[in-house]
Parts: structure tokens; sequence; C-alpha cells
């Protein structure tokens, strides 16, 4: 028996005992229960979701998209491979249509950068959805008619007075304050908060100013629709 054939053979012996011993383990056993009635059904559920959303999408766009760049375009295959892995994954549900707006922007630009969209995909699956409502709220902050004082405008504040602002202006991303500063400090380190505190004043009050950087920017740009 050559090398080769041992090899597969005692592969095939192990493989079979481990599935008997699966099977007679009550325990084991259980768990194999778990995944084949509950895990496989609910992976095909998310997968139904996400053709159902994708078509849906589609179908609103055909009159406003060319769909012959998709030959043009040498990696959507990828991107759309790498969309649908990380929308059926994702513990988060709702990131889905996250995802889909990844192919439908895809589709839009003609060029894509490889790196970037392989990194920001990366981002979209580690990022929660606190995460990505963070970086909105603060990219969405614009100054109109207010003024910053020069105290305030690149200068590090207080860490309790500016997070205080920015609680009275989005009460939603404080619901769970140490979960918010984790999320905060996380979106910092990856630079796509800035490392300092900006904030301007109007009629008297106090707002937090646009802190998203350069690359966070791109970012939401390359999940919205």
């Amino acid at each position: 028996m050559s090398k080769v054939t041992e090899n597969y053979t005692i592969t095939n012996i192990g493989a079979t005992l481990v599935k008997a011993i699966m099977q007679s383990n009550p325990v084991t056993g259980f768990v194999q229960t778990i995944y084949d009635e509950y895990a496989c059904k609910q992976w095909q559920q998310r997968r139904e979701k996400w053709e159902e959303t994708l078509e849906k999408e589609f179908q609103e766009l055909k009159d406003d998209m060319d769909f012959s760049k998709i030959q043009t375009i040498s990696n959507f295959a990828q991107i759309l491979a790498n969309a649908a892995q990380g929308a059926m994954c994702d513990l988060e549900e709702d990131k889905v249509k996250l995802y889909i707006n990844v192919v439908i922007n895809a589709l839009k630009k003609e060029k894509i950068n490889d790196t970037k969209t392989h990194i920001f995909l990366n981002m979209l699956r580690n990022f929660t959805l606190l995460h990505i409502k963070m970086l909105q709220f603060f990219n969405s902050i614009e100054r109109k008619s207010g003024k910053s004082s020069a105290h305030t405008l690149g200068i590090r504040e207080n860490d309790q007075t500016w997070h205080e602002i920015v609680q009275q202006c989005n009460p939603e991303l404080f619901k769970d304050k140490a979960l918010y500063h984790i999320v905060y400090d996380d979106l910092v380190n990856q630079k796509m908060l800035k490392d300092s505190y900006v904030s301007y004043t109007t009629n008297s009050k106090t707002y937090p100013a646009k802190q998203t950087t350069i690359l966070a920017d791109e970012f939401l740009e390359f999940i919205s629709k």
C-alpha cells in the first residue's frame, strides 16, 4: 500500500470512528442534532433573505444602472461572494442591507481599489451597528452659523464634558455608556475618528463637530445606498 493510500485509509477510519463516537455519545449527538435541525435551517433562512433583498434592490435600480458593467469589473465576483458570506455569517441581521449596498456601489464605480475594498469589507464584518451608527452621527454633523472658540478648536477637552455634549445631542448612542466608550475608543484607534475633541457653539448651545476622518468618510460612502 502506498503512503498516500495508507494516509487516506487512516483518515477515513479516523473520520468513521469520530462519527460513531458522536452518534453514540448523548452530548455530542445532541450538538449534532442542534446543528442539523437549527443551524442549517437558520443559515438557509439568512441566505434566502440575502437573495430576496438583493433581487428587490436590483429591481428598484434596473432603470438607473447599467448591469452590463458586471462583465467589465474583474473583481465583482469576489466582492459579491465576500459580501454574501458576510451577510449570512454576521451576528447582526440588520447589516444585510449594508452588504448589499457594497455590491451596488461596486456596480456604480467603474474602478474599485482592491485594497480598500478588502479593508472596508473586513471593517464591515468587524464593526457592530453601534460602530456604524456612531460614525454616521459624527459624519453628519455640520457647522452652520456656529463658531469654535480657541479653547475648543482642535484641543482635547475634558473627556466627561465633551462626551456629555455628545450624549445630549444623541442619547441613543448612550443607551449603554460602557459600550459607547469601548466603541468610540475602537474607532479612534482604527483612525476612523479624530483623536482630538472639537465642538462649536451656536445660539448659546454647544454641539460636537464633525469628527470622522477621510478614511471613515470613504467607508461610509462604500456601505451607503
